[in-house]
């Protein structure tokens, strides 16, 4: 799922889907091996990156995140089932 909005409805969403705050991503991996919504590497200028794991028998979520505009990030979510 794919999203824009604003500063305040980011912090919403982190809020009420129980998520960390985004963190940039030091590693010079490509996107695509963290979020695999079809993204590629020159996808997002200024990617962040949040996640949550419930193992063994849960569930994975991820959302990279799109701060180039602050004013209306874009937000990337891949949620699965384990």
């Amino acid at each position: 799922m794919e999203f824009t909005t604003t500063s305040a409805g980011l912090q919403d969403f982190l809020n009420s889907s129980h998520l960390p705050q985004p963190e940039p991503d030091d590693d010079a991996q490509p996107i695509d091996q963290y979020v695999s919504c079809g993204l590629t590497d020159g996808d997002f200028s200024r990617p962040a990156y949040a996640d949550e794991e419930r193992q063994p028998s849960g569930y994975v979520r991820r959302i990279a995140v799109d701060r180039a505009n602050p004013a209306r990030p874009r937000v990337i979510v891949e949620a699965t089932d384990t």
